[in-house]
C-alpha cells in the first residue's frame, strides 16, 4: 500500500528508488525542504541519467538566504531552477505548464525522429 512503511524500512526509500528510476523529476519547492525531499533529490542528483528540475515558489528576482536557497545554490550551474514567483501568483501554475508542455513536445518529437507514432484517438 503506497504510504505505507513495511517493518523495518526507511519510509522515504520507496520514494528514492521511484525518484531514480524516472527520467525526469521535477521538484516543486516553496520556503522549506523537508528531509524526505532533500534525500530524493540528493539521489537523483548523483544519477546522470535523470533530468532534474526545479520550481521554486520565490520571487522571481530574489535568491533567499534559507534553507532551500542554500541547498539549491550548489546546484544553480548543473540543474534547472525556475524561480516562478511565489505561490499566491500565476508564475508557479505557468512554470509546471511550461515545463510539463517542453517536455511532452520533446517526447513527441523523439518518437517522431525514431519512427514512432503517438496513440492518439480520433472522435
Amino acid at each position: 500500500m503506497p504510504g505505507k512503511n513495511l517493518p523495518g524500512t526507511d519510509g522515504n526509500a520507496v520514494f528514492v528508488e521511484r525518484a531514480r528510476a524516472a527520467g525526469v523529476v521535477l521538484c516543486i519547492l516553496g520556503e522549506h525542504l523537508r528531509s524526505g525531499t532533500r534525500e530524493e533529490l540528493e539521489a537523483v542528483l548523483r544519477d546522470d541519467e535523470v533530468d532534474v528540475a526545479i520550481i521554486w515558489c520565490v520571487g522571481e528576482d530574489t535568491w533567499p538566504d534559507d534553507d532551500v536557497g542554500r541547498f539549491l545554490n550548489g546546484h544553480r550551474e548543473t540543474i534547472f531552477i525556475d524561480r516562478a514567483g511565489l505561490p499566491d501568483s500565476s508564475g508557479p501554475m505557468i512554470a509546471i505548464t511550461r515545463f510539463l508542455l517542453g517536455h511532452v513536445l520533446k517526447l513527441s518529437q523523439s518518437l517522431e525522429n525514431n519512427g514512432g507514432t503517438i496513440h492518439h484517438e480520433d472522435r
